[in-house]
């Protein structure tokens, strides 16, 4: 896949891949854009790591079993591929972000991690250590701090679409000031992940919202046959405040 692109009527969301040489003095290619649970397991992680401890460093592991032991995530040979290949893929992306309203717009261009530390383990794979999102990245985390609970991401760790909607409602939940109704049209919108038929999306979104809910019990909403009624409901774990690193 060269890109990930999400579009609303105002709106447009492109993750571009990185690159790497694949050996010593040879062409970088390409490897991919990040995708699926342990890419999105991977980018929560960074984003906790990086609040909890106020600083844009995050510490991954030593190895892949330090790292899969420390998030909390099972052991074996196809986790610890998943979990090499999104780590990369996450720390060499860029994400660029465009809006445009009344005649007027804003382009984003903004990689996630501005450094990265390596080391190469058995089969002479390279496996990331340490990551040091960008100051821009973290700028954001800062302005909108959301801890999200470890034990529910790794529950979640099977479903994509649960993920999303779980961080989803964690952002947007504490935030609102009264009731907020969200329509079928603009739910597939920000969470449809390519579903090209609202009668798709429908019934997979109501099966993803009842995982999310289930690990975020604190969070007062309605599936209605118009859409989704959120209300103002308290973080799925307590909030911390942070200063600038």
């Amino acid at each position: 896949m060269k890109r990930w692109t999400v579009q609303t009527d105002y709106a447009t969301l492109t993750v571009s891949p990185g690159t790497r040489r694949l050996a010593e003095g040879g062409e970088a290619v390409p490897i991919g854009v990040p995708f699926g649970s342990y890419a999105r397991l991977v980018l929560l992680d960074w984003q906790s790591e990086a609040i909890r401890n106020n600083s844009r460093t995050v510490h991954i592991g030593k190895s892949i079993t330090d790292a899969l032991r420390r998030m909390g995530l099972p052991h074996g040979s196809e986790a610890m591929r998943l979990l090499q290949e999104q780590t990369e893929r996450l720390a060499v992306c860029t994400i660029s972000f465009s809006l445009e309203s009344g005649g007027r717009g804003l382009y984003l261009n903004q990689p996630v991690v501005e450094s990265a530390e390596y080391s190469y383990g058995r089969g002479n794979k390279r496996f990331i250590e340490s990551v040091t999102l960008s100051q821009g990245y973290y700028e954001q985390l800062l302005r909108n701090p959301v801890v999200l609970d470890p034990a529910a991401i790794v529950d979640l760790r099977d479903s994509p679409s649960a993920l999303d909607i779980y961080t989803w409602l964690a952002w947007r939940l504490p935030a609102l000031k009264g009731e907020t109704k969200i329509g079928w049209v603009a739910l597939k919108a920000q969470l449809g992940n390519g579903a090209a038929l609202m009668k798709n999306f429908k019934p997979h979104f109501r099966e993803s919202l009842i995982a999310a809910h289930s690990v975020y019990r604190e969070a007062n909403l309605e599936l209605t046959e118009t859409g989704l009624t959120l209300h103002p409901s308290p973080p799925p774990m307590p909030q911390k405040r942070l200063t600038r690193a």
